[in-house]
C-alpha cells in the first residue's frame, strides 16, 4: 500500500511540474507590447461595443491581461478587452488586427504584436454569436461559402 501511495505522488508532483513548465514557456513567450497604432476603415464591435472606423490606439499591458482599445482623436470610444493567448505556428512579421466579417458586420477577432508567435483572440460576444447564427440561416445565402462562415479581414498597423 505504501508503495502505491509513493506512485501515486510521483505521477502527481510530475503532472504538476509539466503544467508548470508549459506555462512558464508560454508566459516567456508571450512578450507584451506597448502599443499598436491601426487605421480601421469601418465601424466595428469589439466584446459588444460599437466603435466607429478611424485610427485606433491598441495597448497591451500584459503579455496575459486585458488589452485597451482607444480612438486615436481623443473621443470617449474605446474599451477594454479580455483576451485570451493565441499562439501562432510562426511569428507573424507585422502587427495587426483581425476582424470577422458577417454581411457588414464586423467584429474584432485577434491582435498580434508582430514581436512574438503569440496573439491574443477575443471571445466571441452576443451579437457575434447572433451575427454568425444569422448569417448560416439566411436563405439568399444557402448553398455559397458565406453560409457557412466568415471571411477574415486583416489591418496591419499604421506607422506612427
Amino acid at each position: 500500500m505504501n508503495r502505491h501511495k509513493s506512485l501515486k505522488l510521483f505521477l502527481v508532483s510530475g503532472a504538476a511540474a509539466l503544467v508548470l513548465l508549459c506555462a512558464s514557456v508560454m508566459s516567456a513567450s508571450a512578450q507584451s507590447f506597448e502599443q499598436i497604432v491601426v487605421d480601421v476603415p469601418f465601424a466595428f464591435n469589439a466584446v459588444g461595443k460599437n466603435l466607429p472606423a478611424g485610427r485606433y490606439i491598441v495597448r497591451g499591458h500584459s503579455p496575459v491581461g486585458p488589452i485597451f482599445i482607444v480612438k486615436a482623436d481623443d473621443s470617449n470610444d474605446g474599451c477594454y478587452v479580455l483576451t485570451n493567448l493565441e499562439q501562432s505556428t510562426t511569428t507573424p512579421d507585422r502587427a495587426e488586427l483581425v476582424f470577422h466579417r458577417y454581411g457588414e458586420s464586423y467584429f474584432l477577432s485577434e491582435v498580434w504584436s508582430g514581436v512574438s508567435d503569440v496573439g491574443y483572440r477575443l471571445a466571441k460576444s452576443k451579437a457575434e454569436r447572433m451575427a454568425e447564427r444569422n448569417q448560416t440561416t439566411d436563405p439568399s445565402r444557402a448553398g455559397t461559402a458565406m453560409s457557412r462562415t466568415s471571411s477574415d479581414v486583416r489591418i496591419a498597423a499604421a506607422s506612427n
